[in-house]
């Protein structure tokens, strides 16, 4: 469920002030989360924060971030899968507009900048191990606006 929530957060947009791929997991990982996106989108993220980075048990756990997009968004999937080490603990596609809800958004999203925070509690009994995982954002007309895959350990 942690990786879940983390995904949920930040899963929706991923292009990090440029539209395309980035590649900094050669080197050591510098956060717990890299954009995977091979192609321009017209949805950008301008900041993300992630508070306490790496997560930790028994906290909050606090994701803030500003986006902008320069056309409406009426709708999409964000396609999850979450594992525990090798264990695959979840795989599912979540409709864009209900998760947008989540960050404060109604569908349709028009074009404009957004900003919001979310919090989710990480339980003192969260198992130990790494994390690991992927959300994949498509919208109404299946076109990627988001690719992010998140690695972590508690």
């Amino acid at each position: 469920m942690l990786l879940f929530a983390i995904i949920t957060a930040i899963g929706l947009w991923s292009v990090q002030g440029s539209p395309f791929k980035q590649h900094f997991w050669n080197d050591p990982p510098k956060d717990i989360y890299r954009f995977c996106n091979t192609t321009p989108s017209y949805v950008v993220i301008q900041s993300l924060t992630i508070s306490p980075d790496p997560p930790q048990k028994n906290a909050v756990l606090t994701i803030s971030f500003a986006i902008t997009t320069s056309m409406e968004l009426t709708g999409g999937v964000v396609s999850v899968k979450a594992y525990l080490g090798t264990i695959p603990v979840y795989s599912g596609s979540l409709n864009l507009c209900s998760l947008a809800k989540h960050a404060n958004m109604t569908c349709p999203i028009q074009p404009g900048g957004y900003s919001s925070t979310i919090k989710t509690f990480i339980p003192k009994a969260a198992p130990s191990g790494h994390y690991s995982g992927s959300a994949v954002a498509v919208d109404q007309n299946r076109q990627m606006i988001g690719c992010i895959d998140l690695s972590f350990s508690l």
